[in-house]
């Protein structure tokens, strides 16, 4: 048996160790919850980000400002980025479309390392897949830039419900 001193001793003992448990736990729970704000800070931030872009783009294309090809190419990125919001194969197909009929296409370093020839027929493809598909592309461009602004009307964007907090 032991003394009543030394059984009084250990149940501070366990009461100090489950209270310090009990603050770490909460200290733990405290950091969670702050770096799941910062995330979805950040992922809001990327989004409204991603909204304004496929917004500059798809009007600079319309406004024959940006090639029609590299503005399909970037719109499809932006919608890659936006991830579940669109599906590729869905409503906005003819941006996925555009990117996977490009892919062959060289870019940069790798353009520059080409013949003029070889230039001249990457440009010819480029040019023959935009007019292929202009008509497609400034329609679903004219729904992409409405469904934009009704994401902003209704709330939808991250911007908008951060700004009615």
């Amino acid at each position: 048996m032991m003394p009543m001193s030394w059984s009084l001793l250990l149940l501070i003992l366990a009461v100090v160790i489950v209270f310090a448990l009990a603050a770490y736990a909460w200290s733990l729970h405290r950091e969670l919850a702050r770096r799941r704000q910062a995330w979805l800070s950040e992922r809001d931030r990327a989004r409204d980000y991603c909204f304004e872009s496929l917004d500059v783009i798809g009007r600079a294309v319309l406004a024959d400002q940006v090639d029609l090809v590299e503005g399909c190419i970037r719109i499809s990125v932006m919608l890659d980025i936006l991830g579940q919001e669109f599906d590729p194969q869905g409503e906005f197909a003819i941006f996925d479309r555009i990117r996977q009929r490009t892919e062959h296409l060289h870019t940069h370093e790798a353009r520059a390392q080409l013949t003029p020839g070889e230039r001249l027929r990457e440009d010819r493809d480029r040019l023959h897949i935009a007019a292929d598909e202009r008509d497609a592309v400034h329609r679903q461009l004219g729904e992409l830039l409405a469904w934009i602004r009704q994401a902003d009307e209704t709330g939808t964007s991250s911007r908008d419900r951060r700004a009615s907090s």
